[in-house]
């Protein structure tokens, strides 16, 4: 299944429905935001396949650590994974796209929780099998979401669209080739206003402008790419696998829902 802008939207309008009705339980807004995503098709539920780590409670709602790791036996490979925080304004956080026949997928990211939601992690199969696993995360409400930015919007245009790359394995050196998983953490600086903050001088709503699409390519072999919505943190982070195959760089491209487009390539090997 491919999932589309459209399907984040019809998440969004959703769940402000469900705001605006009351409280509800976690079983009915995960009922009236399915359809969205996924239609009615069946989800089957799977700890064992996918291992999801979030805290259970934040420490900051501004900037929560979340990981999820996938293995799939039996020669099936994995077409997509989709991250939904229930109870956020966009519950999308993105869609995780591997760009090749993989049976092993995991990413590290940094999101934004509007208050207490459930964490769920649904993996796309090549046979069109979807699994999924949950956690519940406890918020300080804060409404991360209608924070104001910690970054000076009068100066974006000077830092909008940087990026950064290091490896952050544990131990062993880099070289040329390895069949080991290395770990490669990508920073980008981006407000990813979420439309819901507020300008502090003049009490205006400040416009949505977050980042919608990222690929990552190790030479000219794409990695992966994500559709993201506003659950993404401010200046978010990404953190995944990649092993060494002799390409000399890393390259990533990324846009905003403004249409900017930012791309920047990083040495591999020693030099990363």
């Amino acid at each position: 299944m491919k999932h589309k802008s459209l399907g984040l939207a019809l998440a969004f309008v959703s769940v402000l429905c469900l705001a605006q009705s009351g409280a509800v339980s976690a079983e009915s807004t995960w009922s009236a935001i399915k359809p969205a995503i996924f239609q009615e098709r069946v989800i089957h539920h799977s700890r064992e396949l996918i291992k999801l780590e979030a805290p259970y409670r934040t420490l900051d709602d501004r900037i929560i650590p979340i990981r999820v790791n996938t293995t799939l036996p039996g020669g099936r490979s994995i077409k997509s994974l989709t991250l939904i925080a229930d109870d956020n304004p966009m519950p999308v956080i993105g869609v995780f796209r591997p760009a090749s026949d993989v049976s092993s997928f995991g990413i590290g990211l940094n999101i934004r929780l509007d208050g207490t939601s459930i964490i769920r992690a649904v993996v796309e199969t090549d046979d069109g099998s979807l699994y999924m696993t949950h956690k519940l995360v406890k918020t300080s409400g804060q409404g991360a979401c209608a924070s104001p930015p910690v970054s000076d919007l009068d100066k974006i245009d000077e830092t909008i669209g940087q990026m950064a790359f290091n490896d952050v394995t544990s131990k062993g050196a880099a070289t040329g080739f390895t069949s080991i998983a290395r770990r490669g953490r990508l920073k980008l600086m981006h407000p990813n206003l979420t439309g819901l903050q507020m300008n502090q001088i003049t009490l205006q709503h400040i416009p949505a402008r977050y980042v919608d699409k990222l690929t990552v390519w190790q030479g000219k072999r794409e990695l992966f790419s994500v559709e993201s919505g506003i659950t993404l943190s401010e200046n978010p982070e990404l953190e995944f696998e990649y092993r060494l195959d002799g390409s000399e760089d890393l390259t990533v491209e990324a846009s905003d829902t403004e249409g900017t487009k930012f791309k920047s390539s990083f040495p591999l090997g020693p030099a990363s």
